[in-house]
């Protein structure tokens, strides 16, 4: 017995990704297809994860892997189950086990250049190594009166960015990276100076901005490997020069949603309103702003604002938002019943709009959501789907809802 006891420990089976071991490998739930749970595999990518209620998002450089979310666990490879950067690929779904979300371990890896051997024998193992970029290339170019910033990688790598307002320094580190060429430095008018930092296993690019310029990261696919630009303008600050309104447009990383906030941005600013786009997955504070939106992927459009949740099903998909943060929700709730965000009609009213310029089948829902709970009731959140991303129209008319706010204020 306890030599069987012994042989049966040594029969499970880890998982290895980029030499970090990740917890909860499992290959019964869906019969040879090996899975593991959402947010330990997407850490050890680097990924950034996006569960909603019916997909999972996970965004790694310029790619967007998006899976089907489903509870059926039979047929998780069945047609529309997988996306990549918006086109249909094969693979397996994403599962819901009880209360986790488990992600397909090799969909997952193929989708971000990852290569799996199967180790048997003393130590049973699927390890996953990840592919390392080189920074290829790093350039300037104009157009009118905005600068860019270009970075060339030749694989989907980590990275992140911080801006030291002391110095003016905007930093940007990418993960698993070296650059091609020896350390370089650039000059230009909308900032003085880019260094090229390199590290033991990262490469760090800083930028000296010049007094009162902005910026906005940006990513796209490029000849095989992925470009993040640093577009820098010298504009006002949003609320600064006009008094009309201001809007801040939120996003999340990827080049679609990116270009549909720009061009919004734009069509609101040639109406001498104050607009600015910037990346992230949830509201900040937006000192100062009038109105904010939030861009995000959806299976289907719908728009919500900060309220508490009028049914058990809004309550529940505020909680599949909020990725598990039940206790937050709770404080959030508890914090709307007491009025702590007295003015919630702001937001109401930019949901309306919306959901009447984009012809939504689904009414505006008031939801206790975190992403929207430091704009403090002035704003929304719009999921839309790749049908209407792809739609030219889609910035016109969503300028048209936020400009129409704005006037009515």
């Amino acid at each position: 017995m306890l030599l069987a006891f012994h042989a049966g420990a040594q029969s499970v089976t880890e998982l290895v990704v980029g030499g970090r071991q990740v917890a909860g490998l499992d290959q019964q739930t869906v019969p040879g297809v090996s899975y593991a749970p959402a947010e330990a595999l997407a850490a050890a990518f680097g990924a950034e994860l996006q569960v909603y209620w019916d997909t999972v998002s996970l965004q790694l450089g310029a790619t967007e892997l998006r899976l089907r979310l489903s509870s059926d666990t039979v047929r998780t490879d069945s047609p529309g189950s997988v996306a990549l950067n918006g086109e249909l690929t094969e693979g397996h779904a994403a599962v819901v086990v009880g209360d986790q979300v488990l992600l397909p371990v090799k969909t997952v890896s193929a989708a971000f250049g990852g290569f799996i051997t199967v180790l048997s024998g003393n130590r049973d193992a699927v390890d996953v190594r990840l592919p390392r970029a080189s920074l290829t290339a790093l350039g300037r170019s104009t157009d009118g009166g905005r600068e860019r910033l270009t970075m060339q990688l030749s694989a989907a790598v980590p990275f992140s960015s911080r801006f030291d307002a002391a110095r003016n320094t905007l930093t940007i580190t990418f993960q698993r990276t070296q650059p091609r060429q020896p350390e370089a430095t650039l000059e230009g008018v909308l900032f003085e100076h880019v260094n090229l930092v390199t590290g033991e296993d990262l490469t760090e690019v800083r930028i000296r901005l010049a007094e009162g310029s902005r910026h906005v990261l940006e990513r796209s696919a490029n000849n095989g490997g992925w470009q993040l630009s640093v577009a820098l303008d010298a504009g006002p600050m949003p609320g600064a020069a006009s008094g009309r309104g201001s809007v801040r447009i939120t996003h999340l990383p990827g080049q679609q949603t990116a270009d549909l906030a720009q061009a919004i941005a734009g069509l609101l600013t040639a109406q001498d309103l104050e607009a600015v786009a910037v990346s992230g997955s949830s509201m900040s504070t937006g000192a100062g702003t009038d109105v904010q939106l939030l861009l995000l992927n959806g299976a289907q459009a719908s728009v919500a604002y900060l309220a508490d949740a009028g049914s058990d099903d809004a309550l529940q998909r505020a909680l599949a938002l909020a990725d598990g943060q039940a206790d937050a929700i709770a404080g959030l709730r508890r914090d709307l019943l007491l009025g702590v965000y007295a003015d919630l009609e702001v937001g109401a009213s930019v949901a309306a709009s919306l959901a009447q310029d984009l012809q939504l089948e689904q009414p505006p829902q008031g939801l206790p959501l975190l992403q929207l709970s430091q704009a403090a009731g002035n704003g929304a959140a719009l999921w839309l789907s790749p049908q209407q991303l792809a739609d030219p129209d889609l910035p016109a008319r969503i300028a048209a809802a936020l400009a129409r706010t704005l006037e009515s204020r």
